[in-house]
């Protein structure tokens, strides 16, 4: 066995790396099978020689070809992936020496969920629905999982900061891209290729909690969580998207709640409200006076309509996607109408949804009306364990970073949870990717924390015996 970070790991990454955008530009034409097979066999050689490098392996391949719904040979070798990393996951698991017991819990509680997912496989052939359709509406959940092979890849430090280092680049990463899409909004151009071909609401609200979590516990503003809050709130004021707005306010109306009950700092709680709301409001401002007017028509023209909640189209649509919803759910409490089903609105005002889809405003709505009160348990179930496990990070995280961590991801979720009944966060696979990412972090964290204390532990238990006539004898009973 090579020795970990040798050239030979490398060439071999580099060389999956290759051989994916290869198997992508192959699939515009038609020929991609023919790609498949030495791709899925290097996947399986590198997840058995180094899980740290297959995880990074995985990652890159998602975020290049996983959101692309038009690449659907792809979308079948990222999911093969998906479920041999998984079972490798579940095997670490079984046969697990130090964990976190909040770790444990959770990650039980992960593979529960992926197995009552597989089993709904079934109640949606039940009620005829087409197995393309079931897994258009799984897949994200499962990629919410990814969560749990982070915590059983990750075994070193060395490689949980790498991956650390990694999402924070990729969330800067994407903040550009958004920033860069929206920026002619208000004149600003940045040259940012397009490699990742979708996006998340998520991001704004990480970066915005991930810089106000990193100055809260170094206790000063540094120039990268500096900004990285500027980076969100310009992602956040650009976006047409109106639950963006709620979103990015949520996130620091919980910061602030947390760092004022538990932290018992009225002063910083203060202090995050302002300097967010103060980015904003400059943002606004220039925008307004030196931006293109015809954008700015269209942004005021969209929240104006908030004056007349009732009459607001969005809301209409909103009420009447959740009624239908609970209608379905009435009709099969226990476990659903089955994953896959698509929705036939009734919306008068509004052509676009008069054909089916499988789309809904409202995660609860929807997920109780496809899972039932079952699978919608097991999910939000999940979820709260999450938000328990990042508060523990707070509480035993030995460095600044780790609390930060721990306090955005917890953030997140809290607004992943409440905006999620305005713009579904868990139907989306960019969602949820977000989501395993920073759950990942967190549980693979306690982990090695945990670790690192009973190796400590033990290091102490044997300072306290030295060697006696016959062998090692404790201290006290020479």
């Amino acid at each position: 066995m090579t020795s970990r970070g040798s050239p030979a790991q490398i060439f071999l990454l580099i060389l999956l790396v290759i051989m994916a955008l290869l198997a992508g530009r192959a699939a515009g034409k038609g020929d991609s099978v023919a790609m498949l097979v030495p791709v899925g066999t290097a996947l399986l050689l590198l997840t058995l020689f180094s899980p740290a490098l297959s995880l990074l392996a995985f990652l890159v391949c998602f975020l290049r070809l996983g959101g692309s719904p038009e690449i659907d040979v792809m979308e079948w070798a990222i999911l093969a992936y998906m479920a041999l990393l998984f079972l490798v996951s579940l095997a670490r698991f079984l046969w697990r020496h130090e964990w976190d017991r909040s770790v444990v819990v959770l990650a039980t509680m992960m593979f529960a969920l992926m197995g009552y997912l597989t089993l709904t496989l079934g109640v949606a052939q039940a009620n005829q629905r087409e197995f393309s359709d079931w897994g258009r509406d799984v897949f994200p959940l499962l990629v919410l999982c990814i969560a749990v092979i982070f915590t059983t890849s990750l075994l070193r430090s060395r490689e949980w900061q790498a991956a650390a280092l990694g999402l924070l680049v990729v969330i800067i990463y994407f903040g550009l891209v958004t920033v860069a899409e929206l920026g002619g909004r208000i004149g600003l151009t940045l040259g940012v290729p397009e490699l990742a071909r979708w996006m998340s609401n998520l991001v704004p609200p990480i970066l915005i909690s991930l810089g106000i979590a990193f100055a809260i516990e170094h206790g000063r503003i540094q120039w990268l969580s500096g900004g990285l809050v500027l980076l969100g709130v310009l992602g956040a004021v650009l976006t047409p998207t109106r639950t963006q707005w709620l979103a990015v306010g949520l996130s620091v109306t919980v910061l602030a709640t947390i760092v004022l009950l538990r932290r018992r700092r009225p002063g910083t709680a203060l202090a995050v409200v302002v300097i967010a709301a103060g980015l904003a409001l400059s943002t606004v401002l220039y925008w307004r006076y030196s931006g293109p007017t015809g954008t700015w028509q269209q942004q005021t023209t969209r929240f104006s309509t908030l004056r007349t909640i009732r009459e607001d189209p969005s809301v209409k649509v909103r009420k009447e996607q959740v009624l239908e919803a609970l209608r379905l759910f009435a009709s099969a409490p226990l476990l659903g109408v089955g994953l896959g089903y698509q929705y036939r609105y009734q919306i008068p005002f509004t052509g676009k949804y008069e054909q089916p889809t499988n789309y809904n405003h409202s995660d609860l709505a929807n997920y109780l009306a496809k899972t039932g009160l079952l699978g919608t348990a097991m999910l939000y179930t999940v979820l709260v364990l999450a938000v328990l496990a990042c508060v523990r990070l707070q509480k035993v995280g030995p460095r600044p970073e780790d609390r930060a961590l721990g306090l955005t991801a917890e953030v997140v979720l809290i607004v992943a949870l409440f905006a999620g009944n305005s713009t579904p966060m868990l139907q989306e696979r960019s969602n949820t990717f977000f989501l395993a990412l920073v759950i990942g972090l967190v549980m693979s964290r306690l982990n090695l924390i945990q670790a690192e204390r009973a190796e400590q532990q033990a290091r102490l238990t044997e300072q306290e015996v030295e060697p006696g006539e016959y062998g090692w004898a404790p201290v006290g009973e020479r």
